[in-house]
């Protein structure tokens, strides 16, 4: 059996309008603007406007996940970590780096069980995202 890595990347994963659209806002509506409690009524105006900018497209819902193309036995095929959803797309790039490290460990477990060597797997890591 003849197998080898192709490369190793990273993607930002979209529905077919280029959203998460399974993203969860709910914790954006958790305080009471009409509240007594003044910390409480300033962290439901801040809300407010993420919550707006959302609404006004902004900024929307991503998932990330690692995938590799490998070919074993001349057929090619995609393998990907399971991916983390519902990331806010104007997150930081040291976040999204931070999350795609952590579905490449998780793509290297799924790698190594298909046979793959550290050695192998590490030739392809330093690919661009």
């Amino acid at each position: 059996m003849t197998k080898e890595i192709e490369s190793i990347s990273c993607q930002q994963i979209f529905d077919v309008d280029g959203v998460d659209v399974d993203g969860d806002i709910s914790w954006l509506q958790q305080y009471d603007i009409n509240s007594k409690d003044s910390e409480e009524r300033k962290h439901a105006l801040q809300d407010k406007k993420r919550l707006e900018a959302y609404y006004n497209n902004e900024w929307h819902f991503v998932g990330v996940q690692a995938v590799a193309e490998i070919r074993i036995n001349g057929i090619s095929q995609t393998i990907s970590s399971g991916g983390l959803w519902g990331i806010e797309s104007d997150s930081s790039d040291e976040y999204f780096d931070e999350i795609f490290e952590e579905e490449k460990e998780q793509l290297k477990d799924v790698l190594l069980q298909l046979g793959f060597t550290e050695k192998e797997i590490a030739q392809n890591e330093d690919l661009e995202k």
